[in-house]
């Protein structure tokens, strides 16, 4: 019976000290730091505290970002330079870094089609048109971002980038303005080498070959290159012809005053899609009917007649210069350019080049919205979009992608540098898309190339209209019919097939197809964004 007492009492004593505990570990569970409190009874927390208790906010981990269960597939198309294999075994290996970075960083990843240039205006334009699925298009010169707004086939993103997108449009937000239609942004330019000049640029080798190197670097006309031209024709019974064009013809500046490069101007052209518009001084005027511009045409009618000119240049509306250099076809080309071509050039056709400026540097009216994204209205992605649009603008390893391919494979760092292998499977330029700023300099550049950049962006002579962007939504037909015209003779024209009865049939058609009222429209509108910054 004692024995039965003394377990009784043992029994009792046990209940009262875990009785005892349990009050005292509830009294020491820490309060809430996100919840501000006026109590003094709230015990701070103890080195005691166990593990299972709720630790203090303040003290939480920090939590990893929030993964959504399926990644969003976007349909991204864009331009890509010739210098890429449209194979999947070289291609397919970009891709997956790309989207192994997508995946981890936006939770997204893109299903790419690449476009040569001479088929992007085309094939973009029919899968515009006929609704396919496109989330993410990357915007270029022959698919100028206006026709793409007046047709309705862009989505209004100004909200999208402001949720999705913010650090890629405080980058861009000076430069958003070509993209920005009745106050509505449709588009974040590509953030790169900004300031554009005609250059000549020609294979070291084929002038060595013709001892014209230092003339070459002393040209101070047209004169002086109709001299180095004709030293070439040396070349042409080993299948290099002096010069040629491509659909945009042979890249002569158009409007000449006189032969002399000292007397070459910059002419902005606001965003005219049709290829029939300068602005001078104000005032609307058709390039055409200037003669300036017949000078040019009569200028390369006689390098034609004189064998300089690659002679399919006439119908070949489809290679790219470029291409043509790369199968040496062409000695060299003039082509416009940003600072820094020299290297650029140099590591797409692995050879040594010679380059001369032709024009002062400048930023023109449209120059950022040349090349930038956007998101169709065809998109079912527009959100997951914008989170890649945000990546390639702050992803320095993304973008090297995007613009080098894969190091060790397509190209190394040297100093550094992006130096490709003798031949890369990709390589893509900096001005196509994303934040070019972010990413490794061709090799000869120097590391500090985009440093440089910068501060030319910053200091370069800029469009006095700047900002402005066309409203065309109510001249589609008369700009269809001008564009007909202007297609039908331009490549002709620019690539020497001058005769005084084309060029005067050619401003006759174009005056007919309703010039003068697209003038005037364009013209109100210049007038109107001239008074509203007055």
């Amino acid at each position: 019976m004692k024995k039965m007492k003394s377990l009784l009492a043992v029994l009792l004593i046990a209940c009262l000290v875990l009785a005892l505990f349990a009050a005292c570990a509830k009294t020491e569970t820490p309060a809430k730091t996100d919840t501000p409190s006026t109590s003094t009874d709230t015990p701070a927390k103890t080195d005691d505290t166990k593990k299972d208790d709720a630790p203090a906010k303040t003290e939480e981990p920090e939590k990893e970002p929030e993964v959504l269960e399926d990644p969003a597939d976007v349909n991204f198309w864009f331009y890509c330079n010739s210098q890429w294999k449209d194979e999947e075994d070289v291609t397919g290996p970009v891709l997956d870094a790309i989207n192994e970075i997508l995946l981890e960083k936006c939770n997204a990843q893109i299903h790419w089609t690449l476009l040569q240039p001479a088929d992007y205006r085309d094939k973009v334009g029919l899968a515009l048109g006929s609704g396919e699925v496109i989330d993410l298009l990357a915007t270029m010169p022959v698919g100028r971002i206006t026709n793409y707004y007046n047709q309705g086939m862009l989505q209004d993103m100004t909200d999208l980038v402001n949720e999705y997108a913010p650090e890629a449009l405080e980058l861009t937000k000076d430069l958003v303005g070509g993209y920005t239609f009745n106050g509505r942004l449709y588009g974040i330019p590509t953030l790169r080498n900004l300031p554009t000049s005609s250059y000549i640029y020609y294979y070291t080798e084929a002038l060595e070959k013709v001892g014209m190197v230092e003339k070459f670097h002393q040209m101070k006309s047209f004169d002086d290159f109709a001299e180095i031209l004709d030293a070439l024709k040396a070349l042409i019974p080993e299948g290099m012809y002096p010069i040629g064009a491509d659909f945009n013809g042979l890249g002569v500046p158009s409007l000449q005053d006189s032969k002399a490069f000292a007397d070459l101007k910059n002419y902005d052209s606001i965003g005219d899609t049709t290829g029939t518009i300068f602005i001078e001084d104000g005032v609307v005027k058709m390039t055409q009917a200037d003669p300036r511009y017949e000078n040019t045409m009569k200028m390369l009618r006689d390098w034609f007649d004189k064998g300089y000119i690659w002679p399919d240049s006439l119908y070949n509306t489809t290679d790219a210069k470029d291409d043509l250099m790369k199968q040496k076809v062409l000695a060299g080309q003039i082509n416009g350019s940003e600072y820094g071509v020299e290297a650029i050039k140099e590591g797409l056709l692995q050879a040594d080049l010679e380059v001369f400026q032709l024009t002062k540097p400048m930023i023109g009216s449209t120059t950022p919205s040349t090349w930038g994204v956007s998101i169709p209205v065809s998109a079912e992605e527009p959100e997951a979009a914008c989170r890649v649009i945000n990546e390639m603008y702050v992803n320095s390893e993304l973008m090297n992608l995007f613009v080098h391919g894969i190091e060790g494979r397509d190209y190394n760092v040297v100093d550094g540098q992006a130096q490709y292998v003798e031949e890369p499977h990709y390589s893509n330029g900096h001005h196509v898309v994303g934040n070019a700023l972010i990413t490794y300099p061709i090799i000869g550049q120097g590391a500090d190339f985009f440093e440089v950049v910068k501060q030319l962006n910053a200091e370069a002579d800029k469009s006095k209209y700047m900002g402005l962007t066309l409203d065309t939504s109510d001249l589609q037909l008369v700009i269809s019919q001008i564009s007909a015209v202007h297609d039908q003779y331009k490549q002709s024209m620019l690539s020497g097939g001058y005769t005084e009865e084309a060029y005067h049939e050619y401003v006759s058609k174009l005056e007919a197809a309703g010039w003068a009222d697209y003038a005037k429209g364009v013209q109100d509108q210049l007038d109107a964004f001239v008074a509203s910054r007055s």
